[in-house]
Order: C-alpha cells, then sequence, then structure tokens
C-alpha cells in the first residue's frame, strides 16, 4: 500500500534496549572521555507494522564511526562493530577527547557465522570487521551494494543508518540516537489473478542507486544495473517481486525503464514499465499493479480510499485514512482526531501550494499530543540550562526570548510583524508558514530568540506527516478555538468584549469529538490539551498575532476552556498543539 512505514525485524527490536550504564573502570579523566550510545527506531515505525521473524542463520550488525569536525579535513577518530544475535543488544561504550565530532552508523545484517578480521584504519584506529553480506561497509562515506540480485525478495537486506554532530567537552555523553531507513520498497503485483497462475518465472532489469553516504544521508552518485532472474512463483498475493532501492529524503527515487520478461504457460512476454512511472519516497513501500503478462499498463497502488467522508471525531492515521474506531490493530496508527469537516467558508485549497491543485479540503484534525520540547538535530538540549530565558517549566516556550532576570521580553529581540487576528482567523497552514518564514526569525542572531518557532520548526522536522494531509502547522486562533469549544464550550461563557473585539463566535459542544478524544486518552495515545490533569491548565499557542505582534492563545484545563486571551504579554508562556488538513 502506497506510503506506508515499511516493516522491520523482531532481531532489531533489541535495538531499543539501552545501552549499559556501568562506569568505566579508571580514573575520572576516563570518566569524562565515556562516551556511551544506544539506538533506537522512530516508535511510529516499530511500533505499528507487523514484524517479521529472523533467521537463526543472521544476526544484527551495527557500525559506528567518529571522525572529527570543524578542521581542513576530517580524521577518523574511533570505528566498532558489534553483531549479536536475536535479543542482543548491541552497545558503544568508549573514550573520546574533547573536540567537534561527526558520528556515522549503520546497521544490518550478516551471516551468524561471518568470519572476522582485525583491521587496522590508520590514526591508531583498530576495529574488528565482521565480514559483508549485502553492503561493502569498509567506508560508511561510500557504502556500496555487492551484489544486486541479493536484493530483491528479501528482507534481510534491509539497514538503518545515523549521521549526527556531537560536541564533545569535558563531561560524559550518555546519549540515545535515532536511526533512519535509506531504502524505498518497490512491490510488482500482477492485477489479473488468472494471469498469475500462469506465470512460471521472470527475469527483470533497471538501474537503481549503487550505494549510499551515511555522512550526506543521501545515495551515491553512481548507478547499477540490478539484475534478478527466478523461475518459481510463490506468493498469494500475486507479487511478482520486490526490491529495496536507495532513495533521496527529498525527492525519493524515480524509476527508470523497468524491463520484465515473464515465463508463462502460454509462453513468455515482455513487457515495460514505464520511465517515471513509478517513484518510492524514501521509507516507503509501493506495490506496482499491473496486467504485466497481458502488456498493459502499470501504475502505482493508489491510497487506500476510505468508504465515506470523514466525520467529525473520527481517528486520523499515518496512511491517510479515517476510521471511529480506535483498536488494538490501528492505535499506534494513530496521530490525530477530526475536529472539522470542510473546507471552512474562510479556508480554501490554494492556501496549500501547487501540489494542492485539482484536490479538496475534507477537514481537519488536531494532533493526539503536544510538542514538548523537542531535542536539536545534534541531540543536545534545544534550550541548555539554564534555560529560564526560553520555557517555563521546561515545557512551555515563550514566544519571545525573556530578559537574564525573566519578566519581560529581552531587548536583544525584535517583534514580528503587528497584526490584527480575530477568534474566527481560520488560516493557520499559512500563517504559520508565514511565521517560519519571516525575515525578522530566519535572520534572527540565534534563532532562540523565539522559543515557539523554534520548538515547532525543530519538531516538525522529523515529525511523521501522513498521507492525504498538509504538513503539520501551529492552528490559527479560530482553528484551536474551534477545537477547544467543541470539546469544552459548555465550561466557558464568552463575554462581550470578546464578541464585539475579536469577532469570536459561540460553539457548541460536539460529543462525537469529546467522546473520541476522551477514548484516545483512556487508550494512552492521547493527552489533554494541558498535556495533564490540571484543572485550570495551561495557555496554547495558535499561529495569529494580535496588533502587538503577540499570538494569541486560549488556557485550556484537563476538561474546560478557561479564557481566551490576546493581551499585549511578552511573558506569556504555552504550550503548541500541532493541526493538520485533510487534503485529497
Amino acid at each position: 500500500m502506497k506510503k506506508l512505514f515499511l516493516i522491520i525485524t523482531t532481531l532489531f527490536a533489541a535495538f531499543l534496549s539501552s545501552c549499559t550504564q556501568e562506569e568505566m573502570a579508571g580514573d575520572s579523566d576516563a570518566v569524562s572521555k565515556r562516551v556511551s550510545l544506544s539506538a533506537e527506531l522512530p516508535g511510529s515505525i516499530a511500533n505499528t507494522r507487523a514484524q517479521i521473524s529472523v533467521p537463526a542463520t543472521h544476526k544484527l550488525r551495527c557500525i559506528l564511526e567518529v571522525w572529527t569536525r570543524g578542521t581542513a579535513s576530517s580524521v577518523l577518530a574511533y570505528r566498532a562493530e558489534q553483531a549479536v544475535e536475536a535479543g542482543g543488544v548491541p552497545t558503544f561504550d568508549f573514550e573520546l577527547d574533547p573536540g567537534d565530532y561527526s558520528l556515522l552508523m549503520w546497521a544490518d545484517f550478516i551471516e551468524r557465522d561471518a568470519t572476522t578480521e582485525d583491521v587496522s584504519a590508520g590514526n591508531g584506529v583498530e576495529y574488528t570487521h565482521y565480514a559483508d553480506l549485502f553492503y561493502d561497509t569498509s567506508d560508511l562515506k561510500n557504502i556500496t551494494i555487492k551484489d544486486a540480485a541479493a536484493m530483491f525478495d528479501t528482507d534481510l537486506c534491509d539497514a538503518f543508518f545515523l549521521k549526527e554532530d556531537i560536541d564533545k567537552t569535558e563531561d560524559a555523553v550518555i546519549r540515545t540516537v535515532t536511526l533512519s531507513r535509506p531504502f524505498a520498497k518497490l512491490i510488482a503485483v500482477e492485477k489479473n489473478d488468472e494471469d498469475y497462475a500462469k506465470i512460471t518465472g521472470l527475469s527483470v532489469s533497471y538501474d537503481v542507486p549503487a550505494g549510499f553516504n551515511v555522512s550526506t544521508g543521501e545515495p551515491l552518485g553512481q548507478m547499477l544495473t540490478a539484475g534478478y532472474a527466478k523461475d518459481e512463483m510463490q506468493s498469494e498475493d500475486n507479487v511478482l517481486f520486490t526490491n529495496y532501492i536507495f532513495a533521496s529524503s527529498l525527492n525519493g527515487y524515480s524509476l527508470p525503464v523497468v524491463s520484465i520478461t515473464l515465463n508463462s504457460t502460454i509462453g513468455n512476454a515482455s513487457c515495460e514499465m514505464a520511465a517515471g512511472s513509478v517513484t518510492l519516497p524514501r521509507n516507503h513501500q509501493v506495490r506496482a499493479v499491473g496486467t504485466f503478462l497481458a502488456g498493459g499498463t502499470v501504475v502505482p497502488e493508489p491510497d487506500p480510499e476510505p468508504a465515506r467522508d470523514p466525520m467529525v471525531g473520527d481517528y486520523f492515521f499515518i496512511d491517510g485514512t479515517w476510521s471511529s474506531e480506535l483498536n488494538g490493530d490501528n492505535l499506534n496508527d494513530c496521530i490525530g482526531i477530526v475536529y472539522a469537516v470542510g473546507p471552512n467558508e474562510n479556508d480554501d485549497i490554494s492556501n496549500y501550494g501547487p501540489e494542492a491543485e485539482g484536490k479538496e479540503i475534507l477537514g481537519y484534525v488536531m494532533a493526539l499530543n503536544n510538542t514538548g520540547i523537542p531535542k536539536a538535530a545534534d541531540g543536545s538540549d534545544l534550550f541548555p540550562a539554564p534555560n529560564a530565558r526560553y520555557v517555563l517549566s521546561n515545557s512551555r516556550p515563550y514566544f519571545y526570548m525573556q530578559t537574564e532576570a525573566g519578566g519581560a521580553k529581552d531587548d536583544a529581540v525584535t517583534v514580528l510583524t503587528k497584526q490584527d487576528g480575530y477568534w474566527d482567523s481560520f488560516d493557520g497552514f499559512t500563517a504559520t508558514a508565514d511565521l517560519l518564514a519571516h525575515p525578522t526569525y530566519t535572520g534572527a542572531a540565534d534563532k532562540k530568540y523565539y522559543p515557539v518557532l523554534l520548538v515547532f520548526e525543530t519538531w516538525k522536522k522529523v515529525a511523521i506527516q501522513p498521507a492525504n494531509a498538509s504538513e503539520w502547522y501551529i492552528p490559527s486562533s479560530g482553528q484551536l478555538y474551534e477545537a477547544a469549544m467543541k470539546c469544552y464550550a459548555d465550561t466557558y461563557e464568552l463575554t462581550d468584549a470578546d464578541i464585539n473585539t475579536y469577532h469570536a463566535w459561540e460553539m457548541e459542544v460536539e460529543p462525537a469529538l469529546l467522546n473520541a478524544f476522551n477514548a484516545a486518552i483512556d487508550a494512552g495515545v492521547a493527552t489533554t490539551f494541558c498535556g495533564n490533569t490540571n484543572a485550570s491548565g495551561y495557555y496554547i499557542w495558535t499561529s495569529t498575532l494580535n496588533a502587538d505582534a503577540m499570538p494569541m492563545a486560549m488556557q485550556i484545563g484537563a476538561e474546560q476552556v478557561t479564557q481566551l486571551y490576546s493581551k499585549p504579554n511578552y511573558r506569556t508562556q504555552g504550550l503548541i498543539r500541532p493541526f493538520l488538513t485533510i487534503i485529497k
């Protein structure tokens, strides 16, 4: 199915465990030099797909390289490899002098009885190397496929990588790092059941990237011809072949001409998949379905089609579908709840850019949880301690950086363009894009001057982007107002000032939304707007600026809307609940 995350192996689940926390033996200098790394995969992948069994004939092998950074020429400072069987935990615990480094990590599968050799890489770096199976890993900046045919009809060629910078001080570094998958998976499927039953074998040929550079996180520029043949077809799903292919992080991989020869009980037949007819996004599996034996058109399988349009209270999933049901089968795929069906009268499909042309707005979704304060790209704290100038209680960012003493906007911060927002503003997508592209923010000496924007921009880079949807955005005042009021309107009364000054409008409780929200909270996949059981709650930010260039906010408790807030108070701090628009 298009735009679904690939499955991962049971063996790799062991990788989710933390590294040992035992202290290094030796003096305090050794302790200060200590680096301890554990690795994990994004929970959205690890927890939402059926896991495949791993033959006892294989192991998981993980390679870590540490390169110096910030000098004219990068030097390899450390390399180690570990191989573990199912249930084992790869760990990296070593010493590193203070300095700036880049971590490169690669994990793949090797034979259980793989031979080893001791390697001297120069500069005092020595390590034990396990015999490669699918890839030549002697250079993580130039990993190459050993045998392109071996990449077909198996999940054992799956692999993961990491590139992350680290600034090593005198303190020990104990860190969990998240790996990513560099591949897309192609699944070629014969549409006609009767024709598939006649096929006895096949051969296929096309060009693919020859390898991968962990340092850049992108495929190599070199290509190789992936040729593959088999003389037996055994699939209940009419699958002709599968193939793991290195794909760009931005554009995926657009298949060139794919030449296929099919052997069948009625003779041999040749067909082609036209160049550019199938694009493979990274970390997705795409089914290319067609009448291969009859020489018909081959196209990617369309996105799943829900039986009906979304309704308020539906759950929204990573594959772009929606349902009123939340259960064990889809619990971990859920990312939000539909709070309104659209389009809103103040919104239009043209607001979502050229890629939305020809599509329509079906509704609006609020995320199950707040962003929290994410880590920086290098894994460090986004706001290193002491951080009282940027966030309150380590969770609620200010919109503008505070003074050293706190309590007021720092004089170094320039306020953004003043606007005249209203409580019925419904432009969260464009308003967020405008804020993140605002020259005052992008040109700031330090983006930490604008904590809310930095938090959201950082969170958005690693957030799951579902199918059939816009990118995540900070809701406008009207969008947050509508979602919150449909949950808790009976506990809040609008004042004349609210109505006359801010165009606020009455909103009734939507039981379907509130019930769905509470059910998701009870299931442990969602949190209240304030993130806890606080009755009064906290402010929730919107992307709508008022006449004092402060975002309008709502104070929302665990079960109530406490107040609307749009006063010119630069000391306000709040949480961020992302929203998105269903576009299909």
